[in-house]
């Protein structure tokens, strides 16, 4: 209906829950939270769930360039979501790319220029399902099982997920005929400490029902 104009926007939209990998140590209410696990919400306890490792099966893998806000705390233009690299990713300031200037050509731009770069991104946008067995905030176990997600990657983790898509295209299979098993490796680079995926890509086929 929405997209056939029946429904005039007057639904709200709500969206796939992320899949991310936590970095905070604890809640708003002070819990202890799992640091480098997975992490998604489950609406149906409507709490988010932490764990690792997880099954994480690639449906649809695509690319959208944001640039963030960091005064207003978000995300102030956004290009559409592409999948082909030849596609020209135009963006809501009616530029292209979110104004992302490539690598080759940034000996062109001043400091200030190239400090405003580090604003712009190129985020990896997969869309599938996942699974793993996690605890709430609380304590609580939960199972989490084929749940739809979206997994949003850039930086230190837009390779690794692009790896084994690469893997999966250098065997001539289908992404979603496979599942990728997610864990975590701890990084530090000075005083910051982040978590990488690490991804395996298992061999077994399944099925597309």
């Amino acid at each position: 209906m929405e997209m056939i104009g029946q429904e005039g926007g007057q639904t709200a939209s709500i969206g796939l829950p992320r899949l991310t990998i936590n970095r905070q140590p604890e809640d708003d209410d002070g819990n202890k939270l799992p640091v480098g696990t997975y992490a998604t919400y489950d609406s149906g306890i409507e709490s988010m769930v932490y764990g690792k490792p997880a099954i994480f099966r690639p449906f649809l893998n695509s690319f959208q360039f944001m640039e963030y806000d960091a005064e207003q705390n978000k995300f102030s233009k956004r290009s559409v979501i592409f999948k082909n690299w030849k596609d020209d990713p135009i963006d809501t300031s009616g530029g292209s790319r979110c104004g992302k200037v490539p690598f080759k050509e940034r000996g062109k731009l001043s400091k200030t220029e190239l400090e405003h770069q580090k604003s712009i991104k190129c985020y990896r946008l997969v869309f599938g399902t996942v699974s793993f067995d996690g605890t709430t905030a609380d304590g609580n176990k939960s199972i989490i099982k084929n749940k739809p997600v979206l997994w949003r990657v850039t930086g230190s983790n837009f390779t690794p997920v692009g790896e084994a898509m690469q893997s999966l295209k250098n065997r001539k299979k289908l992404m979603f005929n496979h599942t990728l098993s997610l864990e975590t490796e701890r990084r530090k680079a000075g005083s910051n400490v982040f978590y990488v995926s690490s991804i395996t890509v298992n061999q077994d086929e399944v099925k597309f029902t």
